[in-house]
């Protein structure tokens, strides 16, 4: 073995070193140290080391850079596990690439080794020129994809093309079943034949998308011996266009011809009428002047004209003209010629299109007959139209101009329309103008006052638009002016009748307010005081005397409540104000206001709630009540035998709302058929005569309708005279919660016993009154005289609430408010205000809440209502002061 070999090598092994020495393979031997023991010349030189240097020497030591590396790891598992290897990795020490075989001995390994550095570069070379051409071809617009085995790969244009992705149609036959719904198995064998040719032309398919779209496409393909690849191309479009344009050339009924070399190639059926034939046949090689006379109707000659034409199309490439030709009958044709020149495959073709002038002729006069039409429109119209320049000269008026304004037509043309505005709306006009120019799609209109020819002022209203050339750019404006003085005069005496209407409405509810105050406060008196008087020890005479003072008193009150109603009803005024109602109670409370006049007419009166008895509901209890009070009042009324029945029912219901339905039915008088409708109207009754018998106002049951309306409900009758009636109303109400329904409980159990009541009041008569009934709730009242009284003692001393009348000397009730509620936000806290008025309307009610009052009622008033007002605020937790 030379120097190559030392006295350590095998005897096996040197036996065969002749024979190592001659392969083209590196071959070296390591022991279980990783020591050298052999090399052989094609090792040496592969690993850059001189002949007969790398016996004896270590691995590691010699080449440190390969620790860790695959070749350590595969030596270690050769010597470890006694089995063979084979793998190709990087030897950095030398930057070449090593294919290496390792061979397991007992006492240590052989390794094979070739630098294979060349193939690995010239196959990352392939692989970076693979990548390079598929990215290319991957950012073609037109699909492409290729076909490798069974195996196809997709560009992305080709995605996008079909809708699948590259999973989707990875192999061929995924490419048939889902691009050829239906006629997969066809479209296969088409392909085959077609590959099997070599795919010799291009050829045109068909093929699905994912969404189902049928696509035209024009598929170019290559075959190797590495496999195929295919170029789509989608013409869908240009199909269409084809198509739209044969139909556009075929049914067009302008006359196109298409001329070549040798003549006509083409013609649509419009141009065989224009030349007299019936056959498309008859027409193919004629020429030009084949198809023309000798001269043209000018006098010269055919060929002269058909030369310059020639001339003209050689410059310019198209050419029209006026063209006389023979038809085969002999007489001759008038037509209007364009002419183009194009090429298709490098061949020279003319595009030529005839238009009969007799056409055009009878278009001209239909245009000439439409303008004299539209000019005499024009000339008549009472309207002024105009037209502007871009810089505002009148480019045109109308003769109605003359009879508006007095200048002659011509005495305006070339003028600026701002000569003839009013200097203060010429501002006015030049802004509406400049709005349209910058944007044409802008409407609407300007109001200017005009100068007459006589100096005197009119008034007009303009409209107008810009009209624009083919590229968007403005032209000249156009406008329509008509006089709005009479409109103007119109509208003023319009505005002073709704100003009268408005000053009229607004005297009458001052009116209505004075009066219900100067009526309101004696009865609150009179009731107030009949009230105290029916608790006082009375004989049975005195106590018929009293029952007689409190209805007369009741029934007053009702009057003045129905016309004060009425009034804010007519005037939209009317709210609705819900609160807990328990249904069954407040029938119950109805029901017993008529018990006494039901017993004194000798007829029943009552009461059937059904199933009612836990319900609920949110609600006006104040206007539930009223309308029903006025249904039950007129059955009474009405009513001379037998009784009157209430039923409650509910007719649909959920968890969270109800509909009840009300009725009270009556064994009256009824009412006659053709007065059902009118009994809801203002101031009727079923019967004129009846007004004398029974009286009444008449307004009860309209005001009970406009309730019911304001309530979302609904209201009827059903009657026949002499069997009486049944009226009946159906309400949509809201559920009660069962924490709501106990908070609502809590509220009716409150105790006043010790509350603290400041009594603001001027009225003696009313101080008495109210006075007695709230010591009678237990209360403890002190009394103010007049606002600025009160305003001092609720600053002096404590009290739980305040009654204040909204009409006292000195100090009027809301700014007494003002002033106790400006003073509680520097002092902190704040007292429940309760209003007391005499006035009723909404925007008194609105007045008081605006000036910090809390709560509202309106005299003549119940004890159970100021009961229920005074437990509601004075259970209340008094408001946090501002220091904490």
């Amino acid at each position: 073995m030379g120097s190559s070999s030392d006295a350590r090598v095998p005897d096996k092994l040197r036996n065969i070193a002749d024979i190592f020495e001659n392969i083209s393979d590196g071959l070296f031997a390591l022991d279980s140290g990783w020591q050298f023991i052999y090399s052989n010349g094609p090792a040496e030189r592969i690993l850059h080391r001189t002949h007969g240097s790398l016996p004896g020497k270590y691995l590691l030591r010699e080449f440190p850079a390969i620790a860790d590396s695959i070749f350590t790891l595969e030596f270690e598992k050769a010597i470890r596990d006694q089995v063979p290897g084979q793998f190709e990795g990087f030897f950095s020490p030398l930057r070449i690439w090593l294919a290496v075989s390792v061979h397991p001995a007992p006492e240590g390994i052989a390794v094979y080794i070739r630098d294979v550095t060349d193939r690995r570069s010239a196959e990352e070379a392939l692989r970076v020129s693979e990548t390079r051409l598929r990215n290319v071809v991957d950012r073609l617009p037109v699909g492409a994809v290729f076909r490798e085995g069974d195996r196809l790969w997709l560009n992305r244009a080709t995605e996008q093309l079909l809708g699948y992705s590259q999973g989707e149609l990875c192999t061929i036959d995924d490419w048939f079943a889902l691009t050829h719904r239906g006629d997969g198995y066809g479209a296969r064998a088409r392909y085959e034949q077609y590959r099997e040719a070599g795919f010799p032309k291009v050829e045109r398919t068909s093929l699905t998308t994912k969404d189902g779209v049928v696509l035209q496409i024009q598929m170019v393909a290559y075959i190797d011996d590495k496999g195929e690849f295919w170029l789509l191309t989608d013409i869908t479009e240009r199909l269409l266009t084809e198509e739209k344009f044969r139909i556009l050339f075929e049914h067009s009924n302008r006359a196109y011809f298409l001329f070549g070399p040798n003549g006509i190639m083409d013609c649509n059926a419009a141009a065989l009428v224009q030349l007299g034939l019936s056959e498309k046949g008859e027409a193919l090689g004629r020429t030009f002047a084949s198809l023309s006379p000798e001269f043209q109707s000018n006098g010269e000659r055919s060929l002269d004209k058909l030369r310059a034409v020639n001339q003209e199309l050689r410059t310019h490439g198209q050419h029209s003209f006026d063209w006389t030709h023979t038809r085969p009958d002999g007489t001759l044709a008038s037509v209007y010629v364009s002419v183009s020149k194009f090429s298709i495959d490098q061949q020279q073709l003319e595009l030529v299109v005839w238009q009969d002038l007799s056409d055009i002729k009878e278009a001209e006069d239909k245009l000439r007959q439409s303008e004299d039409r539209y000019r005499t429109i024009i000339d008549n119209t009472d309207e002024i139209i105009y037209t502007l320049s871009l810089d505002g000269l009148f480019t045109y008026v109308s003769p109605s101009w003359t009879r508006h304004l007095g200048h002659a037509v011509d005495e305006v043309i070339g003028k600026a329309f701002v000569d003839f505005v009013h200097p203060d709306d010429v501002l006015k006009g030049k802004v509406y103008t400049y709005r349209l120019f910058k944007d044409p799609s802008h409407r609407g209109s300007c109001m200017y006052r005009a100068v007459h020819h006589d100096g005197s002022i009119r008034w007009y209203e303009t409209t107008g638009s810009v009209v624009l050339d083919a590229e968007g750019h403005p032209l000249h404006f156009v406008g329509l002016s008509h006089d709005v003085g009479e409109r103007r005069q119109a509208r003023a005496a319009l505005e002073e009748a709704r100003d009268a209407a408005v000053a009229s409405s607004r005297a009458k509810s001052q009116f209505l307010a004075t009066v219900s105050h100067e009526i309101r406060t004696p009865l609150n008196g009179v009731l107030g005081m009949t009230n105290l008087l029916a608790d006082t020890t009375l004989t049975k005479e005195q106590q018929g005397y009293l029952k007689t003072i409190q209805s007369s008193g009741e029934i007053l009150r009702r009057v003045i409540d129905d016309v004060l109603d009425f009034s804010r009803i007519e005037a939209g005024k009317l709210t609705i104000s819900p609160l807990a109602v328990d249904v069954v109670s407040a029938l119950q409370d109805v029901v017993s206001l008529f018990e006494g006049r039901a017993h004194e007419k000798g007829i029943a009166l009552g009461l059937d709630w059904g199933g009612l008895k836990s319900l609920l509901v949110y609600a006006d209890p104040a206007r539930v009540k009223q309308v029903i009070a006025n249904l039950i009042a007129n059955a009474v009324k009405f009513t001379e035998e037998g009784g009157v029945q209430v039923v409650a029912r509910l007719v649909r219901e959920t968890k969270t709302a109800v509909l009840l339905r009300i009725e009270v039915v009556d064994t009256g008088i009824g009412i006659l058929p053709d007065r059902v409708e009118a009994i809801f109207e203002g101031f009727t009754q079923a019967d004129n005569s009846m007004v004398r018998k029974y009286g009444g106002s008449g307004l009860g049951l309209t005001i009970s309708k406009r309730l019911v309306d304001l309530m979302g409900g609904k209201i009827g009758v059903e009657s026949q005279p002499s069997q009486g009636s049944r009226f009946w109303i159906e309400l949509p109400l809201s559920r009660i919660s069962a924490s709501s329904a106990k908070k609502a409980a809590e509220h009716r159990n409150v105790s006043l016993e010790g509350v603290r009541i400041l009594l603001a009041e001027d009225n003696d008569i009313n101080v008495e009154v109210a006075k007695k009934q709230i010591e009678l709730l237990g209360c403890i009242v002190e009394v103010a005289s007049n606002g600025r009284r009160a305003l001092d003692m609720t600053g002096s001393s404590e009290y739980d609430i305040v009654l204040m009348d909204v009409q006292m000397p000195e100090m009027d009730g809301l700014q007494a408010t003002r002033a106790i509620r400006a003073r509680e936000g520097t002092a902190g806290g704040r007292i429940p205000i309760i209003a007391l008025t005499a006035t009723a309307f909404a925007e008194d009610k609105k007045a008081c809440e605006e000036a910090g009052m809390d709560a509202f009622l309106s005299k003549p008033f119940k004890r159970e209502e100021l009961e229920r007002l005074l437990k509601l605020w004075s259970h209340l937790d008094p408001a946090p002061t501002a220091a904490g």
